[in-house]
């Protein structure tokens, strides 16, 4: 695991210094997932590729979550106090843009269906804890963007994933 994310890295980095493809940068806030709270920040970067409606791209969320650790002793149902961790989500997401489908639709709203793919770090200092973490992250939203300037504009998506609302900023390049 340690040489994939040692590899993948290397090729970040690599990645930066050559000239990056013109796109969207989207930064995003939304409560975190796990049952807990807490909040996650994510940034996104949208790439066009292959058809005129789809981008895809590299994103990165930190957050954190708080949450009751429920443990079973002597088959008594133990909740201790909130626990906190931090929360670092990289992976890749998509967007497909849907405006063809409404006749008349303004220049200034877009319409999207987003899939996400990422893995979950998460940072705690409890070790003893068992806790059955998914290492690997999935969501499907649906969203929105009003272009309030030429390159800006505000972003919202509602769906299942890490975080199931999102708002934010988003800056064309």
């Amino acid at each position: 695991m340690k040489k994939i994310l040692i590899i993948l890295l290397l090729i970040a980095f690599r990645g930066i210094s050559q000239d990056i493809p013109s796109g969207t940068l989207n930064v995003l806030l939304g409560p975190s997932y796990n049952g807990g709270y807490g909040g996650l920040i994510t940034a996104e970067y949208e790439i066009q590729m292959l058809d005129d409606n789809l981008t895809i791209g590299p994103k990165l969320g930190f957050g954190t979550t708080r949450y009751n650790n429920t443990e079973i002793i002597n088959d008594v149902v133990v909740v201790q106090e909130n626990r906190s961790s931090l929360i670092l989500n990289p992976g890749l997401v998509a967007h497909y843009y849907f405006d063809w489908l409404i006749d008349d639709m303004p220049n200034h709203f877009d319409l999207f269906a987003k899939a996400d793919f990422g893995y979950w770090f998460v940072f705690d200092n409890d070790h003893r804890t068992r806790r059955n973490y998914l290492p690997m992250t999935f969501g499907l939203y649906a969203g929105g963007r009003y272009h309030f300037e030429s390159d800006w504009s505000l972003y919202l998506s509602i769906g299942f994933g890490m975080s199931y609302a999102n708002i934010g900023l988003s800056k064309k390049f």
